[in-house]
């Protein structure tokens, strides 16, 4: 993989809302695909009947599978686990986990890379004997899945992530990390480190200290980490690679990501809009110009409300509460995004569609997007899919969605390339 990157995420192999053919033609895919643990353990049996491999059980025999214990779009319930056994939920309800028990699975699935089982109920708050508790169990089962890993004749071929645990103490945090490079292992997974772990003034100096104990040669993944500011910190101090949960949040939402990130191209002077009139998107002649709502940092790194957003408060929102709140309740107070972005806490990078400003406006979803729903569709039919429920919503803004994050990654290693990763960190996080 080029690296910095993103998996592509599935539920057992299936990106949520489209089909395999329409998933293969978005641009830019990342080649390895995250399947996580939840969606897969109910197949388990008819895995091992099959004897192939999740690779040829989806019909996707040449397509490297990411294994990763918990889904980053459904969370766990904390306080589930016990002394010497994980919970995860899956279609069936809760799952106890065990080292061997997981490992059974991994087999089953023979991923390319997989993550060891871990302790990670730790939120916010969680005293100091649970998170050493959860720190010793986190190594414990690493031990466990390594044994399992090095005598197993199926995965002689397949990389192992340790993970990294501590919850928001430095101690513990450095601690495990020390622990998990004396071991053989063939990367990292730094669990923990989403929105609303921990503080935020401590959040991003912690994953440095972690980071500065690790090797830089191993690769390093943060889950729960995709929205773009995000990204790009964790960047700045070392990770390579992420998951793509965030623009399916955001389609769950009934949005679109606008942000921009184009360094080579800029629209003319005329053609950038006040901050105050930054609903509606300027119009772009250049291809693949990504327009994007104003965007600032507070001291605490959250996210500033615009004026636009001020405006949106005031909007009505129609659509299925299954996908974002609606009416009075609704008010905009998404946009603040504070907390976790699974929280159906909407962003400053994306737009709502279901709002009625976009009744009629014909204009593509984001002028110069070269993604197949900017193409062919406007603005107004999708508020008009959304409003009336219909799944065709959902299929075309995640296909807008995949492309543009996907398209954002590419920047970022381009900018790397040529030297000029500040300026697109600007880019992303500028006023206007």
């Amino acid at each position: 993989m080029d690296t910095p990157t993103c998996l592509l995420y599935s539920k057992c192999g299936s990106v949520p809302n489209l089909s395999s053919d329409v998933a293969s033609k978005i641009q830019r895919t990342p080649s390895m695909m995250q399947v996580t643990t939840p969606s897969v353990i109910p197949s388990q049996d008819v895995l091992e009947e099959l004897g192939k491999g999740l690779a040829s059980f989806i019909g996707q025999p040449d397509v490297p599978i990411y294994l990763s214990v918990q889904d980053p779009i459904s969370p766990c319930p904390t306080g589930y686990n016990e002394k010497n056994v994980v919970s995860i939920w899956s279609t069936g309800g809760r799952v106890k986990l065990s080292p061997e028990s997981y490992m059974s699975l991994v087999e089953s699935c023979k991923p390319v890379i997989f993550e060891a089982l871990s302790d990670g109920d730790t939120p916010q708050g969680s005293s100091t004997k649970r998170i050493r508790k959860s720190v010793d169990r986190t190594v414990d089962y690493l031990d466990t899945c390594i044994e399992l890993w090095q005598s197993s004749e199926k995965l002689k071929t397949a990389a192992l992530l340790g993970v990294v645990q501590g919850g928001d103490m430095s101690s513990q945090r450095k601690w495990c990390a020390k622990e998990i490079a004396k071991r053989p292992v063939s990367g990292f997974m730094l669990d923990g480190f989403h929105q609303g772990a921990m503080e935020t003034t401590a959040r991003w100096s912690l994953l440095k200290e972690v980071l500065g104990e690790l090797p830089d040669t191993k690769l390093r993944m943060l889950p729960r980490a995709g929205r773009p500011d995000d990204v790009l910190k964790a960047v700045e101090r070392g990770v390579d690679v992420f998951d793509s949960s965030f623009p399916l949040e955001v389609t769950n939402r009934g949005c679109a990501l606008v942000f921009k990130f184009e360094q080579s191209r800029t629209l003319p002077e005329e053609q950038v809009e006040s901050a105050s009139d930054s609903d509606k998107l300027p119009h772009s002649s250049n291809k693949d110009q990504k327009p994007a709502q104003p965007i600032t940092e507070s001291k605490n790194d959250e996210v500033k409300e615009t004026s636009s957003q001020s405006e949106c408060k005031n909007a009505e929102v129609k659509g299925d509460s299954s996908i974002g709140k609606t009416g009075s309740q609704s008010e905009c107070k998404n946009v603040e995004a504070k907390g976790d972005s699974s929280n159906n806490d909407m962003t400053v990078y994306e737009v709502n569609l279901k709002e009625s400003r976009f009744f009629d406006d014909f204009r593509p979803v984001l002028p110069g997007c070269s993604c197949y729903c900017c193409q062919n569709h406007t603005r107004a039919y999708i508020n008009h899919l959304l409003n009336t429920k219909e799944l065709l919503a959902h299929v075309l803004l995640t296909i807008h969605n995949l492309h543009h994050y996907f398209r954002f990654f590419e920047a970022i290693r381009e900018s790397i390339a040529k030297g000029t990763f500040e300026h697109l960190v600007k880019l992303v996080n500028e006023e206007r």
